[in-house]
């Protein structure tokens, strides 16, 4: 009976034996590793010449720069977009407050004006022409 209830829990696998579910995401730095960790076996081969394995390195090296370059250019473009999209944000705010503060302001003159006294209510008399 377990054997009956462990059949009917266990997930359909495709024929490859591997369950359909997606492979987690590979970090940034996995398949650089994976490259440097090639070029370093490259290198210490001896089938490579030294001046060849020196001239790997330094063309490996200007390579890599110029990735943590524009990994650097990018992380400040997001940076100062990100930035920009606070401060817009902001000023949107800013500009509802300021439009609210003026249509509370006209609506306090407007009820002032309906509840002043005219004049011939406060003396008692009224001009006639």
């Amino acid at each position: 009976m377990g054997e009956d209830r462990a059949a009917e829990d266990a997930v359909p696998q495709p024929e490859g034996g591997v369950a359909d579910v997606a492979p987690a995401a590979p970090s940034a730095a996995a398949p650089l590793e994976t490259l440097r960790a090639e070029m370093r076996g490259l290198v210490a081969s001896d089938a490579v010449d030294k001046p060849t394995a020196l001239e790997l390195v330094r063309l490996w090296n200007a390579a890599e720069t110029l990735l943590l370059q524009e990994q650097h250019a990018r992380a400040y473009d997001v940076a100062a977009l990100r930035h920009e999209l606070e401060r817009t944000r902001l000023q949107a705010e800013l500009d509802r407050y300021a439009r609210r503060h003026t249509l509370d302001e006209a609506q306090l003159r407007q009820l002032a004006d309906e509840r002043k006294p005219s004049s011939a209510s406060v003396t008692g008399f009224t001009r006639r022409s």
